[in-house]
């Protein structure tokens, strides 16, 4: 019972505000050392559990393109775009992404969109755009309201859609620990089919919700008006390192930045996180033991946790005497220049917002082309890759195929922006990805020790002691009763440790198994599948999934880091009920 001590340092170091990612790692510490993991086999679990969750880092990937095609004024341009198209309001792109994103991530290509690759760069300017050319102006409520949908579009798409595709993690991951852990013998199919209905709810009803979000955009606008007026040839190894290599070098641009206050802080934490992606690869394939990266993941939480991170100077731009937009030299290049301390360094230093606009009316719609390649060449490399064979044996590792489209569409898009941009550097698209990455920080690095906290909390024997727990208070015949308290399990748990993958573990161990399955003699593959998306619902509501709710609004620069949160708490609670129904009607 001692080990849900470690669930409490969760809730007690999210209220209390303390940085995430040392919570995070105290509660696996706390907890694995209460059941009864010896130290190396602490820091086995961490360096296991960063290197097999690599791939939530992999939008890191799409930075660098993302902040060249932007630096030359690819957000002006698609709102100059979207402008000349009357009858697209700023809900109905949204609407149209949220389906477009569900029905990809429905047939697998869940890379292919992304909060760094698709909502920043193209979805939330075309929102912003049509809000602006229906409104012709709109305030800071507005700007965020607008971004935090588009960021939810993303997310909600995604979540509820990547469950009817077969090969999906999640529904391996049920597959994979039910059958292991209670003899079944599950069909991915049949836990996909189950997913549809909750699917086609969560379209429906956060897809209303988009397209009532004019009607709320109007009443805003009116209210300013009225104020002021197998054995593969290639794995996804190749991808991991390329990222760990982008990682390595942000670090080198900020240890050369003498202007940052905190260089060698930050240089360390993102020199360490590079490394720790070569790293992974061997502890993969058992070459090093897993310890050592734990040990390394520890000191980048120090990092982080202690203060050693972070932003401290601020720069302004400035551009090139004699070359400003429009003269016969071409559009101006920034010249960082050092001022007051603030919250941004010179590694953030890029064009000024007129600079941008003049790039914008040069460049015109070319500046989508790089955007473009990352979606194009993953689905292509999606869908034909794995269809490739040399001498019998497939081309691509089982299942890497849509992060080797990615990774590719990625170099790709890079190589495009710069034959169609031409800045003046070669390095210019690597040190545009490190000021992104810098907006992001630390929490970059949370989506994996939550992945990571969740294995050491299985590992402890959490689900064991929340399952005594719920036994006790759960009133004993109620099948409606256990529905809803395992389904609000799966929602609490994933909020807390923000990963539904972490949560359906200890749910499934507690109630899922023993009280539905057996108990009730329930049919295991909807109970199952529903209940992972039961907590999909808790993942759309909580601080603690960075990379589906802090992440997008760091990358949308929004006041309100917690705005997509806000758009998405509705969405959740109705489809957190529908699941609930879903399964108590056609799972007994």
């Amino acid at each position: 019972m001692f080990v849900l001590i470690g669930v409490a340092v969760v809730i007690i170091g999210f209220a209390l505000r303390v940085n995430a990612l040392l919570v995070v790692t105290v509660a696996g510490i706390v907890t694995a050392a209460i059941g009864g993991i010896d130290p190396v086999g602490i820091l086995t679990a961490f360096g296991s559990g960063f290197a097999s969750s690599r791939s939530v880092t992999t939008f890191a990937l799409v930075l660098p393109v993302i902040g060249l095609i932007e630096r030359y004024g690819l957000q002006d341009q698609a709102k100059r775009l979207i402008a000349k198209l009357d009858k697209l309001t700023t809900g109905r792109i949204l609407a149209g992404y949220l389906a477009v994103r569900q029905i990809t991530a429905a047939v697998g290509l869940t890379s292919i969109g992304g909060p760094a690759q698709t909502v920043r760069p193209l979805v939330h300017p075309m929102a912003e755009g049509a809000a602006t050319k229906k409104y012709g102006r709109i305030d800071e409520r507005m700007r965020e309201k607008i971004k935090g949908f588009s960021a939810s579009s993303d997310t909600v798409g995604v979540f509820f859609g990547e469950d009817v595709f077969v090969a999906v993690g999640s529904i391996l991951l049920i597959t994979t620990f039910v059958d292991t852990t209670y003899g079944l013998a599950l069909e991915p199919i049949d836990l996909a089919l189950w997913a549809i209905p909750t699917g086609i709810a969560a379209l429906l009803v956060h897809g209303t919700r988009l397209l009532l979000l004019d009607r709320r955009l109007d009443k805003m606008a009116a209210d300013l008006h009225q104020a002021q007026g197998g054995r593969s040839m290639i794995t996804s190894e190749w991808l991991y390192w390329l990222i760990g290599a982008f990682f390595i070098a942000v670090s080198v641009f900020i240890v050369t930045d003498r202007t940052h206050a905190k260089r060698l802080g930050n240089a360390a934490f993102w020199g360490i996180l590079g490394l720790s992606f070569f790293a992974g690869t061997f502890v993969v394939s058992g070459a090093i033991p897993a310890w050592a990266l734990g040990i390394a993941v520890l000191v980048m939480v120090a990092l982080a946790g202690l203060g050693f991170t972070g932003t401290t100077s601020r720069t302004r731009v400035a551009s090139v005497p004699g070359a400003g937009v429009g003269s016969a030299t071409g559009p101006a290049e920034p010249t960082a220049v050092t001022t007051r301390p603030s919250s941004s360094t010179s590694v953030l230093a890029t064009t000024s917002p007129d600079e941008r606009a003049g790039f914008a009316q040069r460049f015109g719609n070319r500046l989508f082309i790089p955007a473009l390649v990352i979606p194009v060449v993953a689905v292509l490399v999606a869908t034909l890759g794995p269809l490739v064979r040399i001498g019998g044996e497939p081309l691509l590792a089982e299942g890497s195929a849509t992060l080797t489209g990615l990774g590719i569409g990625s170099v790709l898009a890079v190589v495009v922006a710069v034959l169609v941009l031409r800045p003046p550097r070669l390095d210019t698209p690597v040190r545009e990805g490190a000021r992104l990455l810098q907006a992001i920080g630390w929490a970059a690095l949370l989506p994996q020790m939550l992945s990571t906290l969740g294995i050491v909390f299985t590992q402890a024997g959490v689900g064991s002691a929340v399952g005594t727990i719920i036994k006790a208070v759960l009133p004993d015949g109620s099948l409606f009763a256990a529905v809803i308290v395992y389904c609000l399990g799966m929602a609490l748990f994933t909020v807390i440790m923000g990963n539904a993958f972490a949560a359906f573990p200890i749910m499934t161990a507690a109630i899922g198994w023993p009280v539905l399955v057996q108990g009730f003699d329930g049919n295991p593959a909807p109970i199952f599948a529903i209940g992972m998306l039961a907590g999909f619902c808790g993942t759309l509501v909580t601080p603690m999934a960075a990379n589906f709710n802090l992440v997008p609004a760091a990358l949308l620069e929004m006041r309100d880091k917690y705005g997509p949160i806000k758009a998405q708490i509705p969405t959740a609670g109705i489809l957190l009920v529908v699941n609930m129904g879903v399964m108590y009607l056609v799972a007994f």
